[in-house]
């Protein structure tokens, strides 16, 4: 029963965002940490990809009678044993494009970007725990029968 009630709703839908915003904080964080590395080509998590893999996902709920909550990712993006996604497949991306200046080394990373990426991706991040920690107070009341 418990399992049910953990497979349904907004709780795997936030786990699947907390573990991708997790998994791109690392990547924007070594991109900022190689800023000056020679040859250092900018990389990425594919974001669209996620977003477009989670609506999926969330629209073949809303079809299941049961309601239950099914990762609807391909081998790019295979669910986790603990209901993330994994890190290594999600294919950290090098971006191609040269919005950023290509300096002399040949690296492509713009501090500036990269932070303001950091922090959007950071926010995310904050909220989606924010729901979820509201979401499981609410389930511990109601299994301790207390009204907050």
């Amino acid at each position: 029963m418990l399992e049910k009630l953990f497979r349904q709703g907004s709780i795997p839908t936030l786990e699947k965002g907390i573990s991708f915003t997790a998994q791109r904080h690392k990547v924007l964080a070594n991109n900022i940490a190689n800023a000056d590395t020679v040859f250092y080509r900018a990389q990425d998590l594919p974001v669209e990809e996620f977003r477009k893999t989670l609506s999926r996902s969330i629209e073949a709920r809303r079809r299941d009678p049961v309601g239950v909550f099914r990762w609807d990712g391909d081998s790019r993006m295979p669910e986790s044993s603990l209901g993330g996604i994994e890190v290594e497949a999600a294919k950290v991306r090098g971006r191609r494009s040269t919005r950023g200046a290509l300096r002399h080394d040949k690296n492509n990373v713009s501090v500036e970007l990269e932070m303001a990426k950091l922090g959007q991706n950071s926010m995310l991040h904050t909220v989606m725990l924010d729901l979820l920690r509201k979401k499981f107070r609410a389930i511990d009341g109601a299994l301790s029968e207390r009204v907050e």
